[in-house]
């Protein structure tokens, strides 16, 4: 034991419980104790952690641990566990408070129905105690927080009762702590306001403690910006992002604080989100299109970008493809209007990176670009006429024939959509069969991807357009008959 532990102990008295003390702390009954045995049969580690709350015939409840060596009790069939009893207001014997710590080491597991009966029963009883809830995987952190918030412990009782849980797990790592403090400020020292402390203490910004310099950087961002931040904390994506403000002289990829950005960030607590609308925002230095699409939700932003890297290398690598684009958009052929909708041509291959975008489908996948700007086929959009700007469907033409018409995420199209494209065909000089249109897209292993009036209208073009096929004749139901046949008298 530390000598930071053995000043703890000294400074806090308490009683201790003693495991020994069956008047107080019963050991498992028979039913209990089969249990426990039954669980060992479930798990093949080396150490299984069973923790339970119980009650004595006084109404005391208390924690009740037991730590089995599996491996000796497999091959000598004896009890072979160590028990750990934790209880408000006592503290373990020095020595098993030793060994109770050791298990942070240990190859050790405990089962997730105990974890989840913890996580209920722990608040329920000991509220004084202000436990969470953990996971089955953080075992560890669940085990110490409820031995130092059941007793006067010093920092780490303060700190787990505040809330901090993750402070208090990794306090012995920090550096420069101040262990007889009272408050969690005192306790961490370095001028860190309480909210910051708050902000630090979620997982993924909980390493910044481990080094003096990263304090003293979360310091200087929080002073900087704690107006920005509002009352619900940051999240690691949000943080990262204040940080890189600060670094930067208030500048994040050539802007300053964007609000609607940073409140986009709240919804993703990983810090991978952020490095994506830093990247959009570069792209969107070299091509000022890009800011059309205003800031994709962060759930988006792996599609969305993948997208704008394919267009970001058509621009550096084949410049002609977006010259020939605009070329055909110039021409003008296959521009039409109707009385609800009308079909026009990209005019950009930003154009076409934006369709990809916003209805969720592959035209920025080779070759589609490639093949319309050299005139292999034809990418068309079709839009309602009042809104013009707003992608609805897109149609691919191979020749002279309509291919495809999908509408957000390849989606099939209403009915209406279609009476519009044989419409629009028979202006054009196209070809069109909504059948095969319907049908080529259409996925049998969804149900209602469809609409019955659409199926309806496809099946009622296919019937009326098809060439009746005359049934074929068995060749056992009739006789070939010679010229000489023909002159026999009958």
């Amino acid at each position: 034991m530390d000598s930071i532990r053995l000043l703890e102990r000294y400074i806090h008295r308490c009683p201790e419980t003693r495991s020994s003390d069956h008047q107080t702390f019963p050991p498992a009954e028979p039913e209990l104790y089969s249990t426990m045995v039954q669980m060992l049969a479930d798990h093949a580690s080396s150490v299984v952690i069973l923790p339970f709350v119980r009650r004595n015939a006084k109404g005391l409840i208390f924690v009740d641990i037991y730590v089995w060596d599996v491996p000796f009790y497999s091959q000598f069939c004896s009890d072979s566990y160590e028990r750990f009893v934790i209880c408000e207001g006592y503290r373990l014997p020095e020595a098993l408070e030793k060994r109770f710590f050791s298990l942070q080491n240990q190859n050790a597991v405990v089962p997730e129905e105990l974890m989840d009966q913890l996580n209920v029963k722990i608040p329920e009883h000991f509220p004084q105690w202000h436990y969470p809830g953990y996971s089955v995987h953080d075992f560890r952190p669940a085990l110490e927080h409820i031995y130092f918030a059941s007793h006067r412990s010093g920092a780490k009782e303060i700190l787990y009762k505040s809330g901090l849980v993750n402070i208090a797990f990794i306090l012995d790592c920090i550096p420069s702590v101040n262990y007889i403090g009272s408050t969690p400020e005192q306790i961490i020292g370095n001028d860190l306001p309480l909210k910051l402390l708050r902000i630090l203490n979620q997982p993924q910004l909980i390493e910044k403690f481990y080094s003096e310099e990263q304090i003293e950087v979360c310091r200087e961002v929080y002073h900087a910006y704690s107006g920005y931040i509002g009352d619900a904390l940051p999240t690691a994506a949000q943080w990262a992002y204040l940080e890189e403000l600060s670094f930067n002289g208030g500048v994040f990829a050539g802007h300053s604080f964007l609000r609607t950005m940073y409140d986009l960030l709240s919804q993703y607590g990983r810090t991978s989100v952020f490095d994506q609308y830093k990247r959009l925002l570069s792209l969107q230095d070299l091509y000022p299109e890009i800011a059309k699409l205003g800031f994709p939700k962060p759930d988006e932003m792996t599609s969305v970008l993948n997208k704008l890297e394919q267009y970001h290398r058509y621009m550096q690598e084949q410049p002609d493809i977006d010259r020939l684009i605009r070329d055909r958009k110039n021409r003008a052929r296959y521009e039409y209007e109707g009385d609800t909708y009308r079909v026009t041509l990209p005019a950009t291959l930003f154009d076409i990176c934006y369709e990809a975008i916003i209805q969720g489908n592959c035209l920025m996948q080779e070759p589609y670009a490639e093949n319309h700007a050299y005139d292999n086929a034809t990418l068309l959009f079709l839009r309602r006429r009042n809104e013009p700007d707003q992608p609805f469907i897109t149609l691919e033409l191979s020749g002279r024939q309509i291919v495809q018409a999908y509408g957000r995420f390849n989606s099939i199209p209403c009915k209406e959509i279609y009476v519009f494209l044989m419409e629009f065909a028979k202006k054009e000089w196209l070809l069109c069969d909504p059948y095969e249109l319907v049908f080529h897209g259409l996925d049998v292993d969804e149900p209602g991807a469809c609409d019955d009036s659409v199926l309806d209208f496809a099946e009622e073009y296919r019937h009326r357009t098809t060439i009746p096929k005359f049934p074929e004749i068995d060749p056992g139901t009739f006789t070939q008959l010679s010229i000489d046949d023909c002159e026999k008298p009958h």
